[in-house]
């Protein structure tokens, strides 16, 4: 966790649920099923591209103030999930299924010293209204 505490804390708001669906077991009614995708950045060709990958993942927390939180330490935030790659992939994701209400993305890298450009997608069934603080599901 010391090894990304300073890392950018990217907001995610879920504003509304799922419609009910008969499909999907009622221990998930009342949620939002959303898939959160890192992507690496390299802009060096790709010729060299897949040497300059790193081990990425990122964590999912949990806030009830985003804007009081901010600063606030990761150990105090309520931690939902994390995906880690130990491997040199461009992308990671995963689904998860999030009640209505505010969390951060913080994204990172397994190695020690090391900063670099990412894209973080957040796909919804509901229309996400992004800003420029983060995230919407409405």
């Amino acid at each position: 966790m010391k090894l990304h505490m300073r890392n950018p804390r990217i907001p995610l708001h879920v504003l509304h649920p799922d419609a009910i669906n008969r499909v999907v077991a009622p221990g998930y009614h009342g949620k939002s099923h959303v898939i959160i995708s890192l992507v690496q950045d390299y802009r060096h060709g790709a010729k060299t591209a897949n040497s300059l990958l790193m081990p990425i993942g990122f964590s999912v927390y949990k806030t009830k103030n985003p804007v009081r939180d901010e600063k606030r330490s990761l150990s105090k935030l309520s931690l939902l999930g994390e995906v880690t790659s130990y491997n040199d992939n461009r992308e990671i994701s995963t689904r998860f299924d999030l009640s209505p209400g505010s969390y951060f993305i913080v994204p990172y890298c397994l190695s020690d010293n090391h900063s670099g450009q990412f894209l973080v997608r957040v796909l919804a069934e509901k229309d996400p209204v992004a800003g420029k603080t983060g995230c919407v599901v409405s």
